[in-house]
């Protein structure tokens, strides 16, 4: 395979998700490489799908300290990776939870933040295949 990286082509997918921000991204290339962009971006989507596989555990098992760990700990990478409304928007609800511990009192929260999830996933997963279509 050979050696890809971000580019036009996958900007221009990913700019038709409303979270995303080319600004952030584009910064992530300017200060690295193409590739390394391309590398931490795939890293970023297993953490989402990983994270998504936690909390719905989570929820089953009323653990809202592992809901916690989960979405806090893909907020940072999810603006360095372009998605910086959705990255706020997991900070947010991650100082939420951490300050009322109670699953009772954000599962509306949980379930729209679940859904946000699926959908960055699918735009990245959008926006990758783009960089191999010819």
């Amino acid at each position: 395979m050979k050696n890809i990286g971000i580019n036009n082509q996958y900007i221009r997918e990913s700019l038709k998700h409303s979270d995303f921000d080319e600004k952030s991204l584009n910064a992530l290339i300017d200060d690295t490489n193409p590739q390394v962009a391309l590398e931490v971006t795939l890293s970023f989507q297993q953490n989402i799908q990983n994270s998504q596989k936690i909390i719905d555990k989570a929820l089953l098992e009323q653990d809202i300290d592992s809901i916690w760990k989960a979405i806090h700990k893909i907020s940072g990478t999810a603006e360095l990776v372009g998605y910086t409304r959705f990255g706020r928007y997991s900070r947010q609800l991650s100082h939420k939870i951490k300050d009322i511990p109670q699953l009772e009192s954000h599962a509306d929260d949980i379930r729209d933040y679940l859904n946000r999830v699926k959908s960055v996933e699918n735009n990245i997963h959008v926006g990758l295949l783009a960089l191999y279509k010819k």
